[in-house]
């Protein structure tokens, strides 16, 4: 059964985009990244969704999550690395930007929750669905339009303080 969300992936991608500063060349890797309900086994776990009359099978987000965790990682590794910061702050530095409970709540104050496509039988939207979702979201952004990108999204919602 197709996932019924209040709103259509037309009305939705637009909004999101505005937010994150990035225009997607390909609108299936952006529904992928709000994709968090499991799907048909027999489909490889994809969903069907609609987007501009057409059907689309579209996997759950966790795979982009996973890309979009490495990237963060990388992304404020650099500059961490190049600062000659001693390694022991590396992990107060990932602690104050990139766990999931910081990332959840900048995913939710950045209003990202809403954009969550989720199963209909949980209507609630956890802190930690959110920052899957912003992970995905960098993961997404990267394999639409590269790392570069990914980073000036990065920055420009402001998920990672480099100090």
């Amino acid at each position: 059964m197709p996932f019924i969300h209040p709103q259509t992936p037309e009305d939705l991608l637009p909004e999101l985009e505005k937010i994150l500063q990035y225009t997607f060349k390909d609108k299936t890797i952006a529904l992928e990244a709000l994709q968090m309900r499991g799907g048909d086994p027999k489909n490889g776990g994809a969903t069907p969704l609609c987007y501009a009359g057409e059907m689309f099978s579209v996997p759950k987000n966790n795979r982009l999550a996973i890309v979009g965790d490495a990237l963060l990682n990388y992304i404020l590794s650099v500059p961490w690395y190049e600062s000659g910061t001693p390694a022991g702050n590396w992990t107060r530095l990932q602690y104050r930007n990139i766990t999931n409970d910081v990332l959840g709540e900048k995913g939710l104050g950045l209003g990202l929750d809403k954009f969550v496509i989720k199963d209909y039988t949980n209507p609630k939207v956890s802190k930690g669905m959110v920052a899957t979702l912003v992970e995905a979201l960098v993961g997404a952004v990267s394999r639409d339009g590269g790392l570069e990108e990914a980073v000036r999204v990065t920055k420009a919602l402001g998920l990672l303080k480099e100090k």
